[in-house]
């Protein structure tokens, strides 16, 4: 993914409908992961703001929200980015394990902001969205099971590898040493 920063010489916000550029566009490229691991904290930074305060949401946005994440149609979602990412068919090169790494992290936090703002969203729904609430709890059920299983998988690797040598010294060292 390619991003472009551009510099402009007011700031935002602005009553101007548009702003001078005051500079050359600064352009990167963003590894997917990189950029799933910003939509995931993003996402889970937006589902914690309207778990804690309900009276600025609207129910039908919580709604929306949480069936964006919990069972998204477009685009398939999170499963989508475990499939790709987390997947121990096709790893991912050296330099995008550690991304790898911290999307897993943001994922399993992703599934404690779902339950905060899945209670929420129980507290506020009305009679006729209680089916729709009971379908987004299933499926939150099932992707929780899923991100243990892969949390699981990863545990067993690591203690399955093989440890690195150990190194031994060749004096013992005293306290002050180390001082």
């Amino acid at each position: 993914m390619e991003r472009t920063r551009l510099r402009t010489v007011e700031g935002f916000p602005s009553l101007l409908r548009w702003l001078e550029v005051s500079g050359p566009p600064a352009m990167e490229m963003v590894p997917p992961v990189t950029h799933a691991c910003e939509t995931v904290e993003r996402k889970t930074a937006e589902l914690a703001r309207m778990a804690s305060d309900p009276s600025e949401q609207p129910v039908q946005r919580l709604s929306l929200s949480l069936q964006g994440v919990i069972d998204a149609a477009v685009n398939g979602g999170v499963a989508k980015y475990r499939q790709a990412f987390l997947s121990e068919e096709e790893p991912l090169p050296e330099e995008h394990r550690a991304e790898a790494a911290r999307l897993r992290r943001l994922m399993a936090e992703q599934v404690g902001a779902l339950e905060a703002a899945l209670a929420q969203h129980e507290r506020l729904v009305s009679a006729d969205m209680r089916p729709l609430h009971e379908h987004l709890c299933r499926r939150w059920r099932q992707m929780k099971a899923e991100m243990e299983a892969v949390q699981q998988q990863q545990q067993q690797q690591v203690n399955n590898s093989p440890s690195p040598p150990l190194r031994t010294l060749s004096r013992k060292y005293s306290g002050a040493d180390f001082l």
